[in-house]
């Protein structure tokens, strides 16, 4: 099967190579490809080429995003989800992703060094933006609660448990945090 998708990678490569390729739908193919192949930094690439070719393009923003999510990138994969966010931010997808890339930027940080010192930074950037984005709010509570910060995410949930009643993330983050924090 990798010898049949290599060659599909090939076929697409050509294709993209010519100076009129601008077909953002080749592209994200290139993109699924490669993360099949677990080429996950060229992955990375060709979203990135989407991107600029469809600056617009929601598909390719969350392409780039998840790409950058598998490719170990996870502080650069908050920022995309972040953006993807403020076009959609009736996609709760975008809430997952979020919560998916926080969590490998803490899980990192945890092998790396235990004092996080680019969560921490991330951290103040998503409070800075956490009034004016639900996104960022919500990505500081996953955060928070990756972080061991349990009733600190429990209060940045609860405005977006306002607006969103029925948002089974929101409500499953917030127990989670109620429960740790009950048995801290």
């Amino acid at each position: 099967l990798d010898g049949k998708l290599d060659g599909a990678a090939t076929l697409l490569d050509e294709a993209l190579a010519k100076p009129a390729a601008k077909d953002v739908q080749l592209l994200l193919d290139r993109v699924a490809l490669a993360r099949r192949l677990g080429k996950r930094d060229e992955a990375v690439r060709w979203a990135e080429k989407a991107v600029e070719v469809a600056p617009k393009s929601n598909d390719a923003l969350a392409a780039l995003a998840s790409a950058l999510t598998d490719a170990a990138r996870p502080a650069q994969a908050v920022v995309r989800w972040l953006e993807l966010f403020d076009r959609q931010p009736e996609h709760m997808s975008v809430f997952s992703g979020l919560a998916d890339a926080i969590g490998r930027l803490r899980s990192a940080e945890l092998s790396d060094d235990a004092s996080g010192p680019a969560a921490a930074a991330l951290a103040g950037d998503l409070s800075a933006e956490a009034g004016k984005s639900e996104a960022a709010a919500f990505a500081l509570a996953a955060l928070r609660y990756h972080r061991g910060e349990f009733g600190a995410a429990i209060s940045a949930l609860r405005p977006l448990l306002q607006t969103h009643p029925k948002e089974t993330r929101i409500h499953t983050l917030l127990a989670l945090s109620a429960h740790w924090l009950s048995h801290a």
